[in-house]
């Protein structure tokens, strides 16, 4: 499949259908589309006038997607509407998605967790906030504290949500995903991503001079590693032996 469609400008990121012969896809250009694997033709679209949707994230097999809508601007002189979040049940039906109720500044990142029950939200200009929400009413679960400055600030939950992580300033963060208090921190220079394995016992960093790939469990306890055996330190939270 070749897709020509430079005229919606900017795409959020991409991903399969359950069964795997769609490709979901959104725009800055605020366009939802799913396109035929084989033959590109597109099987559904949806347009939002007036708003970008930035980012798309699944869960719960691909059953459920999760879309970031961020209205544009109308004035020079005040900011943006706060973002939303759309959800949508595979197969998508031109009106039947919802909305959370909570809605947020200047969304940089979110993710949420592999059953759909909690989502983590990055936040707010520099310093950002990052904060832990109950998908099912957008109630409040935690707030924790982060420092981007202007790095990414991408989120990962392990498949079993008993950890997230967060790509912050010069290290990557990790948390419990019980009582979100930290784990470890992992320095890297200009960390830009983190993702965990499906089973959950590795995880990727990539950054601008060393990727590492570690063991979960090495993290949790604080004593991770880098594949090349290069030593890397680590920084244990207070009152954790």
């Amino acid at each position: 499949m070749r897709a020509r469609n430079t005229k919606d400008g900017e795409g959020a990121n991409v991903g399969y259908s359950p069964c795997g012969s769609y490709l979901v896809d959104a725009s800055w250009e605020g366009k939802l589309l799913v396109r035929d694997v084989k033959t590109g033709t597109a099987a559904f679209s949806k347009q939002f006038p007036g708003e970008m949707i930035t980012r798309v994230d699944r869960c719960c097999g691909g059953q459920k997607w999760f879309f970031l809508h961020s209205p544009i601007a109308t004035t020079r002189d005040k900011p943006p509407e706060n973002s939303y979040f759309a959800v949508w049940n595979w197969p998508f039906q031109a009106i039947a998605f919802q909305v959370l109720k909570k809605r947020y500044p200047f969304v940089r990142d979110f993710a949420v967790t592999p059953d759909g029950e909690r989502m983590a939200v990055v936040y707010g200009a520099p310093p950002n906030s990052l904060e832990i929400i109950r998908t099912s009413d957008s109630s409040f679960v935690a707030s924790l504290p982060v420092k981007s400055g202007g790095a990414p600030t991408e989120l990962a939950w392990t498949p079993d949500k008993t950890v997230l992580a967060s790509v912050q300033e010069g290290k990557v963060v990790f948390y419990s995903g019980i009582d979100f208090h930290v784990l470890s921190e992992i320095p890297a220079e200009y960390p830009s991503d983190v993702e965990f394995s499906p089973d959950g016992s590795s995880v990727a960093i990539g950054s601008a001079s060393n990727g590492m790939l570690l063991k979960t469990s090495d993290v949790i306890s604080g004593s991770g590693y880098l594949r090349t055996d290069k030593p890397v330190s680590r920084h244990r939270p207070k009152g954790r032996k």
